[in-house]
């Protein structure tokens, strides 16, 4: 894959109007289609060129890091491959965590770009680097759209009813659930399906933890574990640097 697919992307109505899979072995599949779509989205023409042409530190801000593998294996088929460096947490050292990725700033010496791939590069990342990239792209969020050009590409047929639902499930769904073995209408019933069956539950009438008469260090805890619980159900914080607690005594206290 060259990067002139993103300075000079295909256009999609040029795809044939049909709606049967391709025959086996002739269609490339969901994870492979993706990250290129959704590079082509994310990159101006300007980061498409310095990473083929130049010498650059570019940072590539994630949606969620279920999104890494696929943008890194994107990058992997380039035709000039650049130095790839995914930063997902913080590192722990003696017990404190800190910023990743200065000690591969030293790669851009070898002739080919470096590329930081991070769900969370303010939060992760040193700050050299940080300070010596040449630019920051944020990845673009599945949306309708995209989940749409990606089951025409993969299966070559017309795609009808994809919704922004379909658009919010899982990573792993969405790539279970658009294959090229099947036709596009398959897909997009298999998207329905599982958006039916991820639908919440009704919300229980109970009060929520932020409208608890607490005391104030109470709400500071609660306010701090709530915020981490979001980080990391966001995939910014892995689930092991959750700080854990056990509360005791009669209720209010």
């Amino acid at each position: 894959m060259s990067l002139n697919d993103f300075i000079h992307p295909d256009d999609d109505d040029e795809l044939p109007d049909f709606d049967a899979p391709a025959a086996a072995g002739h269609r490339e599949t969901a994870a492979q289609v993706l990250p290129v779509l959704a590079m082509e989205a994310s990159f101006s023409k300007s980061t498409a060129r310095l990473l083929e042409h130049g010498q650059g530190i570019i940072i590539l801000s994630l949606p969620h890091r279920d999104w890494s593998d696929l943008i890194v294996n994107g990058l992997r088929g380039l035709e000039k491959r650049p130095y790839v460096c995914v930063a997902l947490e913080r590192a722990k050292k003696q017990g404190v965590l800190q910023r990743v990725g200065e000690d591969h700033l030293r790669q851009i010496s070898d002739g080919r770009s470096v590329v930081y791939v991070s769900p969370d590069p303010e939060g992760i990342l040193d700050q050299s680097v940080l300070a010596a990239a040449d630019t920051t792209v944020a990845i673009r969020p599945m949306t309708a759209a995209l989940l749409r050009k990606l089951i025409r590409k993969v299966t070559g047929g017309i795609v009808r009813g994809v919704t922004d639902e379909m658009a919010r499930l899982q990573l792993a769904v969405i790539l279970a659930c658009v294959r090229p073995e099947l036709t596009a209408h398959q897909c997009v019933a298999r998207l329905r399906r599982a958006v039916a069956r991820s639908a919440p539950p009704p919300s229980a009438q109970v009060p929520l933890l932020t409208e608890l008469p607490l005391t104030k260090p109470i709400r500071t805890w609660s306010d701090r574990m709530l915020a981490d619980l979001r980080s990391a159900a966001a995939g910014t914080m892995a689930p092991v640097n959750l700080v854990f607690g056990v509360l005791e005594g009669p209720p209010g206290t």
